[in-house]
């Protein structure tokens, strides 16, 4: 198997923290960078990406990988070189220290894909020199927090190393002297299907800009065994054995190459500063052949996934792609999420939930019946139709109806936020939802509106307003976050201007600041013919 690349860095920890930060607000969801493709995390088996929304859960292909029994030969490289290599590109992508202003240059020059071979099944990179219009929106981002440092002395590749280093990684290896001199721009992340049978191999792609600096530093890098490196034109190929480097470098056909690769990638338009892509298919394989002992197998998955973390303009985005599998099981309509009151805090809809709970019903039924057991999942089925009224799912599916979407406004009388549901759900069924509601300590409210729209939440003069209002989609904040809602069958949204105007006085003073520079976020899932686009933006004032 691969070992890492020199040193055994973890991830580290929060990329946004104040240590590491490129001008990363230091609040909010700067603390939390958009979601990456998570190779090496323990619990996901080899790093299947999770899909935003719910979007497994609605329909689409992404398998959860059930845990794998370890074979005799110790995982600790394979680990060792997800995580790490999955820390730096998060690191790399949206922290540093500092030093997220470059020269203006046009991007460009060898990738990552280019030497890497062609049977890779899952990448991932980094790009600390993207496209000149990258660069320049990147900073306009940035400029907007009030703490960011955006300084263009700095050096974010040190910035990387020392963090992994205080991780516990890359001891004894010194930047000035093993690294600076050849380091380039861009750190590309690799899994290979083994050449035996066993677990998948993970390599490092590092660009090399002086050939000769790198091939000094292979010792410094690999002492202790515990890894291999080789230099091969651009790049420095590191790995767990020799061989698996050997494979790599001698390699007669590149990921770039791949028709499939570059046509995933294509599709994504922009690279943006990091990027990533899987072949869930392969990976799937991959996971059963290695679980072969395993009395938990794997969830068989298919289709492919490609996605980037970019700018645009002073807004960050995450867009991802996912190809040849079936999409969301969802309506065909957007939810009137932009129908809602202008001054909504919060919002989530989807279409077409009532159909989708009735197709889906075996499903969740075969589910969570061996959880409970047969005769409890049907004496509870029961004692809740009797006790309520409700048909189980009948009832349920008609009152989420087709048109679903729950609002989060301002504080109520009691300084509780105001929750409500707003369906075009069947009002009969809704009555029963309520009427089951009155014994309860929070007991239900419903109002009607317009269209046949209906809301229903815990204070009656809100669910007025939620099934009455309107005006949220002709906010400036509000298109920015969900540009593409009237394509999407689910979408999230959160005004964190009136976020903050609202529950300001609760933060820190330094949350504060930092939240103060945004002013929305927003998400969307849109199925297509053979999978699902999703978008996570986020806005600045």
């Amino acid at each position: 198997m691969t070992q890492p690349p020199p040193g055994q860095p973890g991830p580290p920890p929060g990329y946004g923290s104040p240590q590491s930060g490129y001008g990363q607000p230091q609040a909010g969801y700067g603390q939390q960078p958009p979601p990456q493709p998570g190779y090496g995390q323990p619990q996901s088996g080899y790093g299947q990406p999770q899909a935003p929304g719910g979007y497994a859960q609605a329909g689409g292909s992404y398998p959860q990988q059930s845990p794998v029994q370890q074979p005799q030969r110790s995982r600790r490289g394979l680990k060792i070189a997800a995580a790490g290599a999955a820390g730096v590109i998060g690191l790399g992508a949206v922290a540093g220290g500092g030093a997220f202003a470059w020269s203006m240059l046009s991007g460009g020059g060898p990738q990552p894909e280019e030497a890497l071979p062609g049977d890779t099944v899952a990448f991932a990179k980094v790009d600390l020199d993207p496209s000149a219009d990258q660069k320049v929106d990147a900073l306009r981002f940035f400029s907007k927090f009030p703490d960011a440092d955006v300084d263009a002395d700095g050096d974010p590749k040190k910035e990387i190393f020392e963090a992994l280093q205080e991780d516990g990684g890359l001891q004894g290896v010194d930047y000035a002297q093993d690294v600076e001199p050849w380091l380039g721009d861009r750190i590309g992340m690799g899994v290979l299907p083994s050449t035996d049978g066993g677990e998948p191999e993970v390599v490092l792609a590092l660009a090399v800009t002086d050939t000769g600096a790198a091939e000094d530093s292979v010792d410094a890098l690999t002492a202790g065994g515990q890894s291999a490196c080789g230099v091969d034109e651009d790049f420095m190929i590191c790995g767990e054995e020799q061989s698996v480097v050997d494979r790599v470098t001698g390699a007669s056909d590149s990921l770039a190459e791949s028709d499939t690769f570059s046509d995933d990638m294509d599709a994504l338009g922009e690279d943006g500063v990091a990027t990533a892509w899987m072949d869930q298919g392969k990976v799937s394989e991959l996971a059963q052949q290695s679980s072969s002992t395993s009395s938990v197998p794997p969830v068989e998955a298919t289709g492919r996934t490609a996605m980037a973390l970019r700018f645009d303009g002073p807004t960050v985005e995450l867009f991802a792609k996912v190809t040849g599998t079936e999409g969301a099981q969802l309506g065909d309509q957007s939810p009137s999420v932009g129908q809602l009151p202008e001054d909504t805090l919060g919002a989530l809809g989807a279409s077409g939930m009532g159909d989708a709970l009735t197709e889906r019903w075996s499903d969740i039924e075969s589910t969570l019946k061996p959880t409970v057991g047969d005769q409890a999942w049907q004496d509870g089925l029961s004692d809740l139709q009797a006790e309520t009224g409700l048909s189980v799912p009948d009832d349920i599916s008609a009152a989420l109806g087709n048109d679903t979407v729950l609002a989060v406004g301002g504080k109520n009388a009691n300084g509780e936020p105001n929750v409500a549901v707003r369906t075009d759900g069947e009002r009969s069924a809704l009555d029963k939802l309520v009427g089951a509601s009155a014994r309860s300590a929070t007991p239900l409210v419903i109002a009607s509106g317009a269209d046949s729209r209906h809301a229903v939440g815990i204070d009656q003069k809100y669910a007025d307003t939620v099934a009455n209002g309107d005006g949220l989609g002709d906010t400036e904040r509000y298109q920015d976050a969900v540009p593409d809602a009237d394509d999407a069958q689910i979408i999230g949204y959160l005004d964190i201007e009136q976020l903050v105007a609202t529950y300001g006085d609760e933060m820190t003073e330094e949350d504060r600041r930092a939240a103060e520079a945004l002013s929305s976020a927003g998400m969307t899932v849109s199925s297509t013919d053979d999978g699902a686009e999703i978008r996570m933006r986020l806005t600045t004032r």
